[in-house]
């Protein structure tokens, strides 16, 4: 797992992303109202006014679901194998109901990631969402904090992790397959099989 892989934080100081005519005019005509919501409380129009040129200055708003872009492989174990919702047992995000859902995938500048989910108000990655990063092939899904991913799903052409990350390395509980069958569950330190576990071949 490379860094930045699952945890990203951005201080919003890069220049605003040169946008086609239809996105360029978001903050003016709120033609994406529609695909935001509080979970706590409705937004008012000049939060939603707020919370829109962040983005903007973070990435650009794609009008293709994230799907487009995840390899057929990848997609198709997505689709036979659900990810089970983020109960309140694994979550530990103590600002959930603050966050903003934003239903538009937006490509992050600079490293090309492709993100859907919740921010907050500042355009932090924070609260449950599904993350693409095409350089690697790599399909994430899960519950960040404050920008790096706390438990969730991640998927590549190699194998496949579920359970707790930290400094984007699995620690804590999980299990670590790959598309043969072969699967490792138990813990993990800082990337490393880490105390009991349970091989299956």
């Amino acid at each position: 797992m490379g860094s930045g892989l699952v945890c990203y934080k951005k201080d919003n100081k890069d220049e605003i992303e040169l946008l086609s005519n239809k996105e360029n005019n978001l903050s003016s005509n709120y033609a994406f109202s529609n695909y935001i919501y509080f979970k706590k409380a409705p937004l008012l129009l000049n939060s939603k006014k707020y919370f829109i040129n962040k983005i903007i200055k973070i990435g650009t708003i794609l009008n293709t679901d994230i799907s487009f872009y995840i390899p057929n492989k990848i997609k198709t174990y997505i689709e036979e194998n659900p990810f089970e919702d983020i109960n309140s047992n694994n979550s530990t995000n103590d600002s959930d109901k603050e966050n903003i859902h934003f239903e538009k995938p937006i490509r992050l500048k600079n490293n090309n990631i492709i993100y859907i989910g919740e921010w907050t108000r500042e355009g932090v990655i924070n609260g449950k969402g599904k993350m693409y990063k095409p350089e690697t092939k790599t399909y994430i899904e899960g519950e960040w904090i404050k920008g790096c991913l706390n438990f969730g799903r991640i998927i590549n052409f190699e194998n496949i992790y579920i359970g707790f990350i930290r400094d984007n390395l699995y620690n804590g509980k999980g299990i670590l397959s790959d598309f043969n069958g072969n699967s490792y569950e138990g813990n993990f330190l800082l990337g490393l099989k880490n105390g009991e576990g349970t091989y299956i071949y």
